[in-house]
């Protein structure tokens, strides 16, 4: 950690866990040693209150924030020369986010506001990574959107309400 200069995000208070990790997974100089360990080598304060121990619509709730984490970590993968990876997760960040808003409890009406929120923040997340995703193949975003549906799918998407371009139009225009 120290030689590569890795340290939590100040300025993301939720899902800066996402950040650090996959940060740590990309600086690493070898992939292959890179290991699961099952105990935990870190300590935290356990807060009861904490909105992700029991809330089944924190993802709904904390969307944004996600992004917030995602845009952090391109950034961060950018500054490092890291465009590879930069280009990657951008793309998976942007399928992530369309997928997500095709799950049932997205669609709901007191859903409504939370998916507003999530997709004009998408739409700046888009509009400021737009040149990686344009800098994929179309097989590249073909293979990596397969994978990311087929989850979505068996955590209980249902089939696209509306087409990725179409989507990617309407988050565009809300910030506009």
């Amino acid at each position: 950690l120290a030689d590569n200069n890795i340290r939590w995000n100040e300025n993301l208070c939720v899902h800066e866990d996402s950040y650090f990790n996959v940060l740590c997974r990309c600086v690493s100089k070898d992939p292959t040693k890179v290991k699961y360990l099952p105990q935990s080598i870190y300590l935290w304060r356990w807060r009861d209150g904490s909105i992700c121990r029991r809330d089944p619509d924190y993802m709904l709730q904390t969307y944004p924030q996600l992004l917030d984490s995602n845009d952090a970590l391109v950034d961060e993968l950018e500054r490092r020369g890291l465009t590879d990876n930069a280009r990657f997760y951008a793309t998976c960040s942007v399928l992530e986010c369309f997928f997500t808003m095709q799950k049932p409890r997205w669609k709901q009406d007191d859903a409504k506001g939370f998916r507003e929120a999530a997709e004009k923040r998408a739409g700046q997340f888009f509009n400021k990574h737009r040149a990686l995703w344009e800098s994929q193949t179309a097989q590249q975003i073909t293979e990596l959107s397969t994978a990311i549906r087929e989850r979505n799918i068996r955590e209980g998407m249902l089939i696209e309400s509306i087409s990725l371009p179409q989507w990617l139009g309407h988050i565009m225009a809300l910030n506009y």
